[in-house]
């Protein structure tokens, strides 16, 4: 779906929007959203089925949620209508190409139906006429031949262009917010619209990791990072910008540390990371909302979320933009006075079991005692 046909779709009828803004509210399977919209269950599965396909929705064991892309859709197309109406977006929408949209704005640049006809950005005479015809029909325009937008019109214009300039940058990055919950963070979308999106596919399934690691591999100073679970690889890079002298900062949740370390390596890395000097590592005493990671406050990187991807499809957001690393920056710091350090998190089950039973070190007690 572009922009134009996303929210066609949404506006198509208040009984889809509804379905729709009870979806946002909070995940259902069908026959429980139907319900809660007053709906039959054909309006549901006819208002989520394009939607899962563009990964505006995800269907995770039978139930269906948005994702952020069609949180962030909904949300918009739902606030444009209770501006201006249901009915004059659906009508804006609903033309293909724009067409509708396209000769309002152009009647709103003072241009009269002639010089739209002559102009090849425009489309065809007798669209343009009916197009007017409608708008003076509505009172959107003056009559014709002196055409000009009125004032119901103009706040109806201004509020479908928003809406699409929104819902556009959405579809840009639809391959990286169908991987994104709403429920866990809500992006700023206006700071995503020049950020590049890197996608995994069925041919290159590890595009995504091998971007991060190459963008590692560049080089930093000091790094700030969530790490919503653990990779052996993911260590050992870090461990190596130690040694050459980086620092880093790492928040990860504590649910990734539940059971507590058992292999010797991830033993080994829980040591290092400890101990090392320039490393400031904190656990957080729940999930994370997403793994990020800032590099010298001059780029920013985000992971998708683990429950929306598959196999084969997992994304990534790769960002230079101030404003975006000010507020990555921000959520990072929030995470990280919450957190406490590692060794706080393994007070009380070595208290209750003791060091060996704790780390699950049967093996190392049995080897070096």
């Amino acid at each position: 779906m572009n922009a134009r046909e996303l929210i066609e779709h949404i506006s198509r009828s208040d009984q889809r929007l509804a379905i729709l803004r009870a979806l946002r509210e909070r995940s259902a399977k069908p026959g429980e959203l139907a319900e809660r919209a007053g709906v039959d269950r054909t309006p549901v599965y006819t208002a989520l089925e394009d939607l899962e396909e563009s990964g505006a929705v995800a269907a995770i064991e039978g139930r269906r949620k948005m994702t952020a892309a069609g949180d962030v859709a909904v949300r918009e197309t739902a606030t444009a209508c209770e501006a201006v109406g249901r009915e004059a977006i659906s009508h804006l929408a609903s033309s293909t190409d724009n067409n509708r949209f396209r000769v309002l704005s152009g009647i709103d640049d003072g241009l009269s139906r002639g010089e739209m006809v002559h102009d090849d950005a425009y489309p065809s005479r007798s669209t343009i006429n009916r197009a007017m015809e409608d708008f003076e029909a509505s009172e959107w325009i003056t009559p014709r031949p002196e055409s000009m937008v009125t004032k119901e019109g103009k706040e109806i214009l201004d509020a479908y262009e928003e809406l699409h300039r929104v819902v556009g940058i959405v579809v840009e990055k639809i391959a990286y917010l169908r991987l994104v919950d709403p429920k866990k963070i809500e992006f700023p979308i206006e700071l995503i619209a020049d950020a590049e999106v890197v996608e995994s596919r069925p041919n290159r399934p590890q595009r995504a990791d091998e971007h991060l690691r190459q963008r590692m591999l560049e080089g930093f100073d000091h790094a700030r990072m969530f790490s919503r679970y653990y990779s052996e690889a993911g260590v050992e890079t870090m461990l190596r910008a130690l040694d050459e002298g980086s620092t880093w900062e790492s928040v990860s949740p504590l649910p990734s540390h539940n059971p507590l370390p058992d292999s010797r390596t991830e033993i080994r890395h829980f040591r290092e990371c400890i101990a090392a000097d320039g490393a400031d590592w904190r656990v957080y005493p729940d999930d994370l909302p997403i793994d990020l990671i800032i590099f010298d406050d001059d780029r920013v990187l985000f992971g998708s979320d683990e429950a929306l991807e598959t196999t084969r499809r997992d994304a990534m957001l790769d960002s230079t933009n101030p404003a975006l690393i000010a507020w990555a920056t921000e959520l990072f710091e929030d995470y990280h006075q919450q957190a406490s350090t590692p060794l706080d998190y393994l007070l009380d089950p070595v208290r209750e079991n003791g060091l060996y039973k704790a780390l699950r070190l049967d093996w190392a007690r049995d080897r070096f005692s």
